[in-house]
């Protein structure tokens, strides 16, 4: 009885293998717990294809319901002009505040950043900023009807800081 045989040394494909299964845990675990909202698009069609639970909160809708529509849903205002942007890029791009619209109609703002991979496939990632600018908003609105009071004020305004120490 005699055999023939031919070994192959796999050890290299093998660490490989194991050093991209690593990698690929990172990155799923980095978009799915990400503070910010991510979504994977298709620049040909607009169409959503995932989004992680941040982009869920900054539009309202599960994923479920996300994969099934397009930028033009959820983003309307210069949808096709930004999509038009995004095909033309082979680096990131910053696309500035960008409107999100719910399904009850409320609005969110984002700052939106895009990043081309592979096969017309962007990874879009927007920072929820609707409770900053409406602090910026309430802040200017402030500092204006405090100005125009001390503007339109027939009698003198005196401020004076009280030292602790009597002086």
């Amino acid at each position: 009885v005699s055999y023939e045989g031919i070994l192959l040394d796999i050890t290299e494909r093998k660490q490989a293998e194991t050093a991209l299964a690593k990698r690929e845990k990172q990155y799923s675990l980095l978009f799915k717990q990400s503070s910010d909202a991510i979504f994977l698009v298709n620049t040909e069609t607009g169409q959503y294809l995932d989004a992680n639970a941040a982009a869920e909160q900054l539009v309202g809708r599960p994923v479920s319901e996300i994969i099934k529509l397009s930028t033009s849903d959820i983003t309307p205002n210069d949808s096709e002009k930004r999509l038009s942007q995004i095909g033309e890029i082979d680096t990131g791009i910053d696309l500035g505040e960008v409107e999100y619209i719910r399904p009850d109609g409320t609005k969110r703002l984002a700052l939106l950043n895009v990043m081309p991979l592979y096969d017309n496939l962007v990874y879009g990632i927007a920072l929820d900023i609707t409770e900053r600018r409406q602090t910026q908003d309430d802040l200017v609105a402030s500092e204006e009807k405090y100005r125009t009071l001390t503007e339109n004020i027939k009698v003198g305004i005196y401020r004076s800081t009280i030292d602790p120490n009597g002086r």
